[in-house]
């Protein structure tokens, strides 16, 4: 999928492509022609992501895929770290070097049993968001607005 057509999503997926023999069975999307509901059927029904964006590396994990992130800045590389990720990150700037020959033994699952503590642990920020954003409320609730 293309998240971001003027930073070169397009550009980057026929990079990818080109080093892909049997390119037949990969379907490509773009979020602007696509749309959200779309693009996360797809991501649902995906068998495997290579993911060159943050949000695509996301997504892949929320759905439990085999993932293939290509870490283009430290956010992507720490989240994944975090995560207990321990399938291979590619840097985007080794991508030249990389063998596309064989992408599936290259990609991972990210442990089921982390996914769901993660997640539990998310939804614990919100609760303490929820909390905040209520007290601040009370205290600026006081008609004084």
């Amino acid at each position: 999928t293309s998240f971001c057509t003027e930073q070169g999503d397009g550009r980057m997926i026929e990079e990818i492509l080109q080093g892909i023999k049997e390119s037949d069975n990969i379907e490509i999307a773009d979020y602007d022609s696509t749309g959200i509901e779309n693009m996360l059927e797809l991501y649902a029904g995906a068998d495997a992501i290579v993911a060159t964006r943050f949000h695509a590396m996301i997504l892949g994990l929320i759905f439990a895929k085999k993932i293939l992130p290509i870490s283009y800045n430290e956010k992507m590389f720490h989240t994944l770290m975090d995560a207990g990720y321990t399938g291979r990150i590619l840097n985007l700037s080794d991508l030249a070097s990389f063998d596309c020959m064989d992408i599936e033994s290259q990609m991972s699952l990210l442990d089921y049993d982390k996914l769901r503590q993660m997640r539990a642990e998310a939804e614990g920020h919100f609760i303490f968001l929820d909390h905040v954003l209520g007290h601040q409320e009370k205290v600026s609730g006081r008609g004084d607005k």
